[in-house]
């Protein structure tokens, strides 16, 4: 009795530190396969924190985070959604894994209706994460059960993706196992979701960037277009005032020739003496056609100047004679006409503007 007591109590000790052992070895195990779980989470998080930094462009980037799930996260199967504007029907537009027809036989919507009430609707609708444990016992997973339990989805979550204050899209996980998305594996997810949305909003921002240098390109090509079709009227203009000053140029040199010419044929006198006035008034016209000529001459340096070839000649003059010159000009007295000249100055300021005041003929003789 004493044998068999010991015996049974030995076994009874052995077999409670072998279901220990067992309970300890499984917890350790779970434990093993937790961090192992967790590590494969993490890297999903970092490889799409390196994939935002390298894609930039929308439907690339959901590509790729799809596959760093599928991959490196080990789940069934991953998938991005966006909402149609007009029908509100969810429309898959990325997605990895396992899908064997799936994303087209079911019908999801944003609205509040059966087709709405499984994780990525009310994700859409409410904007934050949503997680079926257990699809076969979950009843909102209805109208989807039998054709998610077909493909082995036993599990899935929604995370919303966000831009500008709205939800655009949604990233729907699906998993081997019921219960795989705890807490921590949620605050994992919802962390990637996170890094999605603020590419998004990074990549409008990059859009509009571009937008607005392309619409200022234009705005500078249109500018320059402006500035040349300008440019080229200005160049045109300037051709048609070069043309007009060279041929208005050719057009008064013709009468001033025959001007200068018979005045100086008038001042040799060739059919007598001249009286002394019209000596003078011939002294006159051949006085102002050479002083219109050098003004014809001015005329065409302007061509010159505006090339800046123009060169300054300095020289000195007799303001005095200068002076009378220009008298001698515009007046038809003669020098001994001076002194009268300026005591009838007064007389002509005093009926200038008059109706009926005379006018001297400057062709007539000074008394």
């Amino acid at each position: 009795m004493t044998l068999a007591s010991g015996s049974v109590l030995s076994f009874g000790i052995l077999l409670l530190v072998y279901l220990n052992l067992d309970r300890e070895i499984a917890r350790r195990r779970q434990s093993e396969r937790r961090v192992l779980q967790l590590n494969r989470l993490y890297a999903v998080l970092s490889r799409t924190s390196q994939a935002i930094v390298r894609i930039r462009e929308r439907d690339a980037l959901f590509r790729e985070v799809c596959r760093i799930a599928v991959e490196d996260g080990l789940f069934r199967m991953a998938w991005v959604g966006t909402v149609h504007p007009q029908t509100g029907v969810v429309e898959p537009a990325v997605f990895a894994g396992f899908e064997d027809g799936y994303l087209g036989e079911i019908h999801i919507v944003a609205a509040d209706v059966p087709e709405g009430q499984g994780p990525t609707g009310r994700a859409l609708r409410e904007r934050r994460h949503f997680v079926c444990a257990d699809i076969a016992a979950d009843p909102r997973l209805l109208p989807w059960r039998d054709t998610a339990l077909a493909r082995g989805y036993r599990s899935s979550a929604a995370f919303p993706l966000q831009f500008g204050g709205s939800v655009v899209g949604v990233f729907t996980l699906y998993a081997a196992q019921p219960g795989f998305f705890d807490d921590e594996v949620v605050a994992v997810l919802n962390e990637a979701a996170s890094e999605i949305s603020f590419a998004l909003e990074s990549m409008d921002r990059e859009a509009r960037r571009c937008l607005a240098e392309e619409d200022l390109r234009s705005l500078n090509e249109d500018l320059e277009r402006r500035v040349s079709e300008r440019t080229a009227q200005v160049e045109r203009a300037n051709r048609m005032k070069t043309e007009f000053l060279s041929r208005t140029s050719h057009e008064l040199r013709t009468p001033l020739n025959a001007i200068v010419g018979y005045s100086d044929l008038l001042g040799e006198e060739p059919a007598g003496p001249l009286p002394p006035t019209y000596k003078r008034f011939v002294a006159n016209i051949q006085e102002g056609a050479r002083h219109l000529l050098h003004m014809v001459n001015d005329v065409l340096d302007l061509s010159r100047i505006e090339a800046g070839r123009i060169d300054l000649n300095r020289e000195e003059f007799h303001p005095a004679a200068a002076l009378d010159e220009v008298l001698s000009v515009i007046g038809a007295a003669g020098p001994d006409q001076k002194d009268r000249h300026r005591k009838s100055t007064p007389a002509r300021r005093h009926n200038q503007g008059r109706p009926d005041a005379l006018q001297a003929d400057p062709l007539q003789p000074a008394e």
